[in-house]
Protein backbone atom coordinates (compact mmCIF):
# COMPACT_ATOMS: atom_id res chain seq x y z
CA UNK A 1 0.00 0.00 0.00
CA UNK A 2 1.36 3.06 -0.76
CA UNK A 3 1.35 6.47 1.42
CA UNK A 4 -0.91 8.10 -0.54
CA UNK A 5 -3.56 4.90 -0.48
CA UNK A 6 -2.84 4.29 3.52
CA UNK A 7 -3.51 8.65 3.78
CA UNK A 8 -6.78 7.86 2.52
CA UNK A 9 -7.79 5.22 4.36
CA UNK A 10 -6.63 6.99 7.35
CA UNK A 11 -8.74 9.75 6.95
CA UNK A 12 -11.40 7.19 6.12
CA UNK A 13 -11.54 5.36 8.93
CA UNK A 14 -10.73 8.58 11.32
CA UNK A 15 -14.29 10.21 10.17
CA UNK A 16 -15.81 6.53 10.65
CA UNK A 17 -14.74 6.31 14.56
CA UNK A 18 -15.67 9.93 14.86
CA UNK A 19 -19.00 9.29 13.68
CA UNK A 20 -19.72 6.46 15.81
CA UNK A 21 -18.28 8.30 18.88
CA UNK A 22 -20.82 11.27 17.95
CA UNK A 23 -23.67 8.88 17.73
CA UNK A 24 -22.92 7.20 20.66
CA UNK A 25 -22.37 10.52 22.27
CA UNK A 26 -25.58 11.84 20.77
CA UNK A 27 -27.53 9.34 22.69
CA UNK A 28 -26.65 10.39 26.17
CA UNK A 29 -26.84 14.34 25.22
CA UNK A 30 -29.57 15.68 27.90
CA UNK A 31 -32.38 17.85 26.65
CA UNK A 32 -31.29 21.20 26.24
CA UNK A 33 -33.61 24.35 27.46
CA UNK A 34 -35.67 25.79 25.21
CA UNK A 35 -34.72 29.38 24.51
CA UNK A 36 -37.12 32.30 25.48
CA UNK A 37 -38.15 33.44 21.60
CA UNK A 38 -39.11 29.70 21.42
CA UNK A 39 -42.43 27.82 22.78
CA UNK A 40 -41.71 24.26 23.52
CA UNK A 41 -45.27 21.94 22.50
CA UNK A 42 -44.26 20.59 26.55
CA UNK A 43 -45.95 23.63 28.32
CA UNK A 44 -49.60 24.84 28.70
CA UNK A 45 -48.79 27.66 26.30
CA UNK A 46 -47.60 25.44 23.38
CA UNK A 47 -50.41 22.91 23.54
CA UNK A 48 -52.78 25.47 23.60
CA UNK A 49 -51.35 27.06 20.94
CA UNK A 50 -51.34 23.81 18.87
CA UNK A 51 -55.21 23.37 20.01
CA UNK A 52 -56.06 27.16 18.73
CA UNK A 53 -54.41 26.37 15.51
CA UNK A 54 -56.57 25.85 12.34
CA UNK A 55 -53.43 24.34 10.62
CA UNK A 56 -52.96 21.11 12.50
CA UNK A 57 -54.04 18.44 10.51
CA UNK A 58 -49.86 17.55 9.49
CA UNK A 59 -49.29 17.38 13.49
CA UNK A 60 -51.99 14.36 13.86
CA UNK A 61 -50.36 12.31 11.44
CA UNK A 62 -46.53 13.05 11.70
CA UNK A 63 -46.85 12.52 15.51
CA UNK A 64 -48.29 9.36 15.18
CA UNK A 65 -44.53 8.82 13.65
CA UNK A 66 -42.45 10.80 15.07
CA UNK A 67 -39.05 9.52 15.74
CA UNK A 68 -35.19 10.16 16.85
CA UNK A 69 -32.65 10.49 14.46
CA UNK A 70 -30.39 7.53 14.63
CA UNK A 71 -27.04 9.65 14.78
CA UNK A 72 -26.25 13.03 14.41
CA UNK A 73 -26.31 13.70 10.35
CA UNK A 74 -29.12 11.66 10.09
CA UNK A 75 -31.85 14.39 10.94
CA UNK A 76 -32.58 14.75 6.92
CA UNK A 77 -33.41 11.27 6.97
CA UNK A 78 -35.27 10.93 9.78
CA UNK A 79 -37.67 13.71 8.49
CA UNK A 80 -38.29 11.89 5.46
CA UNK A 81 -38.97 8.36 6.97
CA UNK A 82 -41.37 10.53 8.84
CA UNK A 83 -43.17 11.72 6.44
CA UNK A 84 -43.17 8.86 3.70
CA UNK A 85 -44.96 7.00 6.67
CA UNK A 86 -47.23 9.95 7.31
CA UNK A 87 -48.86 9.40 3.62
CA UNK A 88 -51.72 7.56 2.74
CA UNK A 89 -52.75 5.20 0.20
CA UNK A 90 -48.38 5.16 -0.81
CA UNK A 91 -48.93 3.48 -4.23
CA UNK A 92 -46.25 0.97 -3.50
CA UNK A 93 -45.43 -1.77 -0.69
CA UNK A 94 -43.74 -0.51 1.85
CA UNK A 95 -40.68 -2.25 3.72
CA UNK A 96 -41.55 -4.92 6.67
CA UNK A 97 -40.64 -4.63 10.39
CA UNK A 98 -41.57 -7.29 12.15
CA UNK A 99 -45.29 -7.45 11.74
CA UNK A 100 -45.63 -3.67 10.71
CA UNK A 101 -45.45 -2.47 7.09
CA UNK A 102 -43.24 1.00 7.55
CA UNK A 103 -40.02 2.76 6.73
CA UNK A 104 -37.10 3.32 9.12
CA UNK A 105 -33.65 4.76 8.58
CA UNK A 106 -32.18 1.79 7.42
CA UNK A 107 -34.56 0.03 4.84
CA UNK A 108 -35.33 3.38 3.33
CA UNK A 109 -31.45 2.73 1.30
CA UNK A 110 -32.92 0.23 -0.69
CA UNK A 111 -30.42 0.05 -4.13
CA UNK A 112 -31.65 3.09 -5.92
CA UNK A 113 -31.27 5.30 -2.78
CA UNK A 114 -27.89 3.96 -2.33
CA UNK A 115 -27.01 5.15 -5.91
CA UNK A 116 -28.31 8.47 -4.60
CA UNK A 117 -26.00 8.64 -1.35
CA UNK A 118 -25.25 5.56 1.33
CA UNK A 119 -26.13 5.55 4.67
CA UNK A 120 -22.27 5.52 5.44
CA UNK A 121 -21.81 8.48 3.09
CA UNK A 122 -24.41 10.37 4.69
CA UNK A 123 -23.15 9.39 8.33
CA UNK A 124 -19.82 10.55 7.59
CA UNK A 125 -20.60 13.77 5.43
CA UNK A 126 -24.56 14.61 5.81
CA UNK A 127 -27.05 15.56 3.09
CA UNK A 128 -28.28 18.23 1.07
CA UNK A 129 -31.69 19.08 0.24
CA UNK A 130 -31.21 18.40 -3.51
CA UNK A 131 -30.21 14.90 -2.21
CA UNK A 132 -33.22 14.71 0.10
CA UNK A 133 -35.46 15.28 -2.63
CA UNK A 134 -34.15 12.87 -5.26
CA UNK A 135 -34.51 9.93 -2.33
CA UNK A 136 -37.95 10.62 -1.74
CA UNK A 137 -38.42 10.68 -5.55
CA UNK A 138 -37.30 7.01 -5.59
CA UNK A 139 -40.85 6.45 -3.75
CA UNK A 140 -43.19 8.37 -5.97
CA UNK A 141 -43.39 11.22 -4.58
CA UNK A 142 -43.67 14.86 -6.07
CA UNK A 143 -40.82 17.08 -4.44
CA UNK A 144 -39.40 20.67 -5.01
CA UNK A 145 -36.64 22.64 -3.16
CA UNK A 146 -37.14 26.17 -2.43
CA UNK A 147 -34.10 27.98 -1.04
CA UNK A 148 -35.38 30.78 1.19
CA UNK A 149 -32.47 33.19 0.00
CA UNK A 150 -34.59 33.12 -3.27
CA UNK A 151 -37.76 34.10 -1.86
CA UNK A 152 -38.89 36.91 1.19
CA UNK A 153 -40.66 36.09 4.50
CA UNK A 154 -44.17 36.42 2.69
CA UNK A 155 -43.85 34.36 -0.19
CA UNK A 156 -42.17 31.79 2.72
CA UNK A 157 -45.31 31.68 4.80
CA UNK A 158 -47.33 31.40 2.17
CA UNK A 159 -45.92 27.82 0.69
CA UNK A 160 -45.39 26.16 4.37
CA UNK A 161 -49.06 27.43 4.95
CA UNK A 162 -50.51 25.75 1.72
CA UNK A 163 -48.98 23.13 1.79
CA UNK A 164 -50.17 22.34 5.90
CA UNK A 165 -53.69 23.06 4.09
CA UNK A 166 -53.54 20.05 1.60
CA UNK A 167 -53.83 17.10 2.21
CA UNK A 168 -51.13 14.15 1.64
CA UNK A 169 -48.86 16.89 1.43
CA UNK A 170 -45.89 17.89 3.94
CA UNK A 171 -42.91 20.25 4.70
CA UNK A 172 -39.29 19.77 5.69
CA UNK A 173 -37.23 22.77 7.18
CA UNK A 174 -33.66 22.90 6.87
CA UNK A 175 -32.25 25.70 9.47
CA UNK A 176 -29.55 26.94 11.46
CA UNK A 177 -29.92 26.51 15.33
CA UNK A 178 -27.78 29.12 16.04
CA UNK A 179 -30.18 31.82 14.38
CA UNK A 180 -33.07 30.55 16.37
CA UNK A 181 -31.50 30.48 19.57
CA UNK A 182 -30.78 26.91 19.86
CA UNK A 183 -27.20 25.05 20.48
CA UNK A 184 -26.08 23.25 17.41
CA UNK A 185 -25.74 24.14 14.00
CA UNK A 186 -27.68 23.10 10.79
CA UNK A 187 -30.49 20.97 11.24
CA UNK A 188 -33.54 19.59 9.77
CA UNK A 189 -36.99 18.53 11.06
CA UNK A 190 -40.94 18.14 9.84
CA UNK A 191 -42.60 22.15 9.88
CA UNK A 192 -46.56 20.10 11.70
CA UNK A 193 -48.74 23.60 12.52
CA UNK A 194 -49.16 26.90 12.10
CA UNK A 195 -51.03 29.22 14.29
CA UNK A 196 -52.34 32.78 12.03
CA UNK A 197 -52.37 34.78 15.95
CA UNK A 198 -49.28 33.87 16.99
CA UNK A 199 -47.54 33.59 13.46
CA UNK A 200 -45.86 30.31 14.85
CA UNK A 201 -44.50 27.49 13.16
CA UNK A 202 -44.81 24.03 15.12
CA UNK A 203 -41.14 21.74 14.33
CA UNK A 204 -41.32 17.97 15.06
CA UNK A 205 -37.56 18.00 16.02
CA UNK A 206 -36.17 14.59 15.42
CA UNK A 207 -33.39 15.11 17.62
CA UNK A 208 -35.83 14.23 20.24
CA UNK A 209 -33.06 13.82 22.75
CA UNK A 210 -32.00 17.41 22.07
CA UNK A 211 -35.13 19.48 22.06
CA UNK A 212 -38.96 19.16 22.49
CA UNK A 213 -41.24 19.77 19.42
CA UNK A 214 -41.35 23.97 19.62
CA UNK A 215 -43.20 26.62 18.14
CA UNK A 216 -41.38 29.33 16.21
CA UNK A 217 -41.87 32.55 14.74
CA UNK A 218 -42.17 32.91 10.67
CA UNK A 219 -39.61 35.99 10.74
CA UNK A 220 -36.79 33.84 13.17
CA UNK A 221 -37.41 30.34 10.74
CA UNK A 222 -37.01 32.16 7.63
CA UNK A 223 -33.92 33.93 8.67
CA UNK A 224 -32.50 30.58 9.67
CA UNK A 225 -33.18 28.79 6.59
CA UNK A 226 -31.71 31.91 4.62
CA UNK A 227 -28.30 30.85 5.78
CA UNK A 228 -25.74 29.53 3.84
CA UNK A 229 -25.35 25.81 3.42
CA UNK A 230 -21.07 25.07 2.64
CA UNK A 231 -22.26 21.69 1.23
CA UNK A 232 -24.46 22.82 -1.23
CA UNK A 233 -22.91 26.40 -1.58
CA UNK A 234 -26.65 27.67 -1.51
CA UNK A 235 -28.92 28.49 0.91
CA UNK A 236 -30.88 26.49 3.38
CA UNK A 237 -34.43 26.29 3.15
CA UNK A 238 -37.76 23.78 2.50
CA UNK A 239 -38.37 20.43 1.06
CA UNK A 240 -41.85 20.48 0.07
CA UNK A 241 -43.55 16.97 -0.04
CA UNK A 242 -46.41 15.47 -2.41
CA UNK A 243 -48.03 12.18 -2.95
CA UNK A 244 -51.14 11.55 -5.61
CA UNK A 245 -52.58 8.61 -5.24
CA UNK A 246 -52.46 7.14 -8.86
Amino acid sequence: MDFFSFGLNGIYLFFLFLSFYLGRKSSLVKTQKTPDNLISLNTIEGRKILLESKLNQDYLLLSCHHIAQKNPTFCGIGSIVMALNSFSNLDRELPQVGICLAFTQDNIFNKQVNQIKSSLKITLTGITLEELKQIVQVYQIQARVVFSSEIEIDEFRNLIVDYLGQSNSFVIVNFWRKTIGQKGFAHVSPIAAYNYEEDRFLILDVARNKYPPFWVKTQELWKATATKDLASMKSRGLLLLRYKHH
